[in-house]
């Protein structure tokens, strides 16, 4: 006999006897004080006898129930139901503590279909729902939190080998008198056409539109040719969603992420290669077929210059999925390989929550147009959402390095699309906004990236009221430095009242004593003046630095380097306040003093204007964001396509472009 102490790993010298009399006690213990709890006591005790005496039945399953380990005898439907079988009904109650993630994954899923059902995929048929290994139907009932379950899908499914976790979901569905599908097989040779006669037969398709496996994967023998075979049960447009265990191994990265064992992403399955994810402008038709060497042919001809259609032909000729991007909503994020050093060294962080170029400089002096081709540094994307509104290029490419600061303009252009504006101020022009989770999951996840949306999960704290986006970054380093200065000195007041005047008089009046904490040379000296500071707080890299302080020598001014970054900074400050309102004028120094925008002071792309514009269909269809070097970008760019490129703040020398560029 076999019990589950033996998949428990605990230290040598330590015996698993005593374990088992630990825990034995622990039960007993556990049990004799639920029975010596009066039956007349408040609701919320009789509630809590209930749980330790579900809990005190896992335990009993899971650490003290022998099993049989008789391979040969034992089939796998009977080895679930020794395991299931006496906790059955404390299933639900136990497995809300232990399998997190199943919300986030039904939530993400759900996000998924409301996004197909607006664009008309689900006007004529209702889509098919299969939950495999669904056990007791909770994930079935947890889905009325997204979507009206009886009347969204024509058919649900729930498959599951376990008779007793089968019979707790039948009176589930009895009690909630909904037309649930309850099959008791195997997911290893589970069929949909053996289950598709009581559908609709205006299905051209024999397919589900949803497959979900929460927690379910890992207990199937064999679970990769279950992940294969489950393409075969999908609609050519379906979606699969999984939560499970983590793999720790580096070998399954790739597979599995091995930081987020709570967290999922659903992915589309499709049937076509679509050559629009090329960052070649002239790539557009869409390769249909699966056969890998078609396929590859067809990729070859046309795009042999992009990074996406050579890893698609990689991964073709594998025989593995391609890559992620060809199985997003959008094509504008381009495929990278986030796990290269160029790109880990950000260490999860941006650096800029806002651009710091004004763009309306750039519309002034290029006299960018709609048939434009634009190059540009993505940063905080305010820039790239400033073209799109006033000159809507056919193509902007938006490059960074950051994979970070390309996350940060997935979210800001999702945002863009999905919310009202109400919501899209709170978060952009305030920075803060409250239950941003729930919304990142239930609404802007459609829109991203799985980078990006795995991010925004990781980080969705960002938006707490009690530190906000603009308090986020390398660059908050800086701003919050001079925020407690100006604290400790008595300052603020005189700062809001800066930031409040109407007229440049009374803002020059005020400024003579913010100047005198702001530009102190000691300051400059210590802090400000140092390349730390430079790069982590002002996001200016070490190659600019050193630009600073060879033209400072240029000049024939042989000072410290603290000197030079300190003139180089007065020369910058005083003249945006003798000849710029910060009220109402200069969004950018706004921000940094008082940590938000205004109604009356913001960036184009905040505008009520802006946000009808963005949030049409189609308004980002031109745009491609690149997770690159520039260097890398432009040699991908189809030979003379640009027409426009904005590089100011770059940290190095450009290559030299060939003529046709």
């Amino acid at each position: 006999m076999l019990n589950i102490w033996s998949a428990i790993a605990v230290p040598a010298s330590f015996p698993v006897w005593a374990i088992r009399v630990l825990a034995v006690l622990l039960i007993v213990f556990t049990l004799g004080s639920i029975r010596f709890i009066p039956a007349n006591l408040p609701r919320k005790t009789r509630t809590l006898r209930s749980q330790s005496g579900k809990l005190g039945k896992f335990f009993y399953a899971s650490f003290l129930k022998p099993h049989s380990s008789d391979v040969v005898t034992t089939t796998q439907q009977n080895a679930l139901e020794s395991f299931y079988k006496s906790q059955a009904d404390a299933y639900d109650a136990t497995r809300r503590i232990l399998l997190r993630g199943r919300e986030d994954m039904l939530g993400l899923v759900a996000a998924q279909l409301k996004y197909k059902e607006e664009r008309g995929q689900f006007s004529a048929l209702r889509p098919i729902w299969v939950d495999m290994g669904g056990g007791t139907g909770y994930n079935i009932e947890a889905m009325q939190q997204y979507l009206d379950v009886p009347t969204f899908f024509a058919k649900v499914i729930l498959v599951d080998l376990s008779p007793s976790l089968l019979e707790v979901a039948r009176r589930r569905f009895a009690r909630l008198g909904w037309d649930v599908e309850i099959v008791c097989e195997d997911a290893r040779s589970f069929q949909m056409l053996d289950h598709m006669h009581s559908v609709d037969t205006k299905y051209d398709h024999i397919g589900a539109d949803l497959v979900t496996m929460s927690y379910s994967l890992s207990m199937i023998p064999d679970y990769y040719n279950v992940l294969d075979s489950t393409v075969t049960l999908l609609s050519p447009e379906g979606i699969i969603g999984v939560v499970d265990f983590y793999v720790q191994s580096v070998v399954e990265r790739d597979l599995y992420s091995p930081t987020e064992p709570t967290s999922s992403y659903a992915y589309k399955i499709i049937e076509t290669v679509d050559a629009s994810c090329s960052q070649s402008p002239p790539s557009s038709p869409e390769l249909t077929g699966r056969s890998i060497v078609p396929c590859q042919k067809k990729l070859t001809a046309i795009d042999a210059k992009s990074k996406a259609g050579r890893d698609a032909i990689i991964n073709l000729g594998s025989n593995l999925p391609l890559p992620s991007l060809f199985y997003q909503n959008s094509h504008r994020r381009l495929c990278y390989d986030d796990h290269l050093d160029k790109h880990t060294r950000f260490k999860n962080e941006y650096i800029y929550t806002f651009t710091w170029e004004d763009p309306r400089v750039d519309h002034r002096l290029l006299k960018m147009k709609s048939t434009d081709a634009v190059l540009c540094i993505a940063s905080a994307g305010d820039n790239v959402l400033d073209y799109i509104l006033e000159a809507n290029p056919a193509r902007i490419h938006a490059v960074d390095m950051n994979p970070n600061q390309n996350h940060l303009l997935e979210l800001k252009i999702a945002a863009a699309q999905t919310l009202p504006y109400a919501q899209y101020w709170k978060m952009f022009g305030e920075g803060k906004l409250s239950g941003f989770r729930d919304i990142l999951i239930e609404k802007l996840s459609p829109q991203m990236s799985s980078q990006a949306c795995q991010y925004w999960l990781n980080h969705s704290n960002t938006f707490d009221r009690s530190h906000g986006l603009y308090e986020t970054g390398g660059s908050r380093h800086a701003i919050i430095l001079i925020r407690r200065l100006f604290k400790l000195l008595r300052l603020t007041k005189d700062v809001r009242n800066m930031c409040n005047v109407k007229t440049l008089n009374e803002q020059r009046e005020l400024w003579p004593k913010i100047r005198r904490v702001l530009l102190s040379k000691p300051l400059h000296w210590a802090v400000i003046g140092t390349e730390w500071f430079a790069w982590k707080a002002a996001g200016v890299p070490q190659a600019q630095h050193r630009m600073i302080l060879q033209d400072h020598q240029d000049l024939g001014e042989a000072s410290p380097g603290g000197e030079a970054i300190w003139e180089y900074i007065v020369n910058t400050l005083d003249p945006v306040v003798q000849n710029t309102l910060l009220s109402s004028d200069n969004y950018f120094y706004l921000l940094c003093l008082q940590g938000r925008y205004t109604q009356r002071c913001h960036p184009n792309y905040l505008s009520v204007r802006a946000h009808a514009k963005l949030s049409r269909p189609g308004a980002f269809d031109g745009l491609r964001i690149h997770t690159d070097e520039l260097r890398e970008v432009i040699s991908r760019i189809e030979p003379g396509t640009l027409s426009h490129a904005v590089v100011s703040s770059l940290p190095f020398p450009l290559p030299d472009p060939p003529p046709s560029y």
